[in-house]
């Protein structure tokens, strides 16, 4: 789910969560990017782009 349709109290646990765990902000982080590239309309080369 995008941290924008969290509630109050999914903000706050993936905070805690994200201080107390930086590996894996940084894996939510990559995942999202992931899954607004392919949200996106566009060809396989702008795809391959944005993931570069």
């Amino acid at each position: 789910m995008s941290p924008d349709k969290w509630t109050e109290t999914q903000k706050g646990r993936a905070a805690i969560l994200f201080r107390e765990y930086p590996e894996i902000d940084k894996a939510f982080s990559l995942s999202h990017s992931l899954r607004m590239i392919f949200l996106q309309r566009c060809s396989k080369e702008e795809g391959r782009k944005s993931i570069a």
